[in-house]
């Protein structure tokens, strides 16, 4: 009695339909982050870069930031996406081993970092 009853709630919960993962399905907008590395501080406001200029107008513009250390290319990028720094993600090189692919990444090789 308890087997067939487990059953008939298995089947029901089946066919429920599943939640989809389409971005209308979604309250929040998507946030496109745009990371300009070796951009000098003053550069934006110097030469006033027309393109850069617009993601500005339309979008948001980070004042202040203050990178972590080392401060190289990966592990800052990381760090922006995750919101942990090098010493608790583990990125402290533009070039790191993942042991579970056994793959070397380095920000020179386009193809491995895609």
């Amino acid at each position: 009695m308890r087997f067939l009853l487990l059953f008939i709630l298995f089947l029901f919960s089946q066919a429920v339909p599943a939640q989809t993962n389409r971005p209308e399905h979604y309250d929040k907008p998507y946030v496109i982050l745009i990371s300009c590395d070796g951009l000098r501080y003053d550069y934006v406001g110097r030469f006033r870069p027309p393109n850069l200029l617009k993601f500005i107008e339309e979008g948001a513009q980070a004042f202040s930031m203050i990178s972590s250390f080392p401060a190289k290319t990966f592990p800052n990028h990381y760090t922006i996406a995750t919101g942990l720094y090098p010493e608790n993600h583990g990125l402290v090189d533009n070039t790191f081993y993942d042991p579970q692919r056994k793959e070397f990444y380095r920000t020179g090789n386009r193809k491995a970092v895609e």
